[in-house]
């Protein structure tokens, strides 16, 4: 981080001395203005007379899930209301229901407590929960009463 800052620091440096010259006497024919390009994933300064490289960066974060929970827990599915029920249409991987094995197909009867017989009895059983819960979930999957453990992310 220190040694991307100090190349930084360089980078507008050379600038101001480059508009400085450039002010008194004009940009000289063979230097152009700095500017910073990508090459192989280091920052290269070019218009120096010998090009600055910043250090390469560190190893790129893991790819971001879905939503990162602040504070409220998401089960992380899509839920369509049908005659059967609150239907899941979507689990999201590495979601909460993912985790526990709910599938596109399941028809929620309970979370908790509370009985679903409409997508917004999804999010008041939701509401009473913190991040981090183990809540006993019901689905019908074919037919099939299924239990199942959701720890809420």
């Amino acid at each position: 981080m220190f040694s991307r800052v100090r190349a930084w620091a360089k980078t507008v440096a050379m600038a101001s001395a480059l508009s400085a010259f450039s002010a008194c006497a004009g940009s000289p024919p063979d230097v152009a203005e700095p500017r910073a390009v990508l090459a192989d994933s280091r920052e290269t300064i070019v218009g120096a007379s010998t090009p600055l490289r910043a250090e390469a960066p560190a190893e790129p974060a893991p790819p971001a899930s879905p939503r990162v929970s602040v504070g409220r827990p998401w089960l992380g599915i899509e839920m369509r209301l049908e005659p059967q029920g609150v239907v899941v249409e979507r689990v999201f991987r590495g979601s909460a229901a993912d985790l526990a094995g709910l599938q596109p197909g399941d028809v929620l009867v309970t979370l908790g407590d509370v009985g679903i017989t409409q997508p917004t009895d999804v999010h008041a059983a939701l509401a009473t929960r913190s991040v981090g819960e183990r809540v006993a979930s019901s689905v019908r999957r074919r037919g099939e009463l299924r239990l199942f453990a959701v720890v809420l992310r």
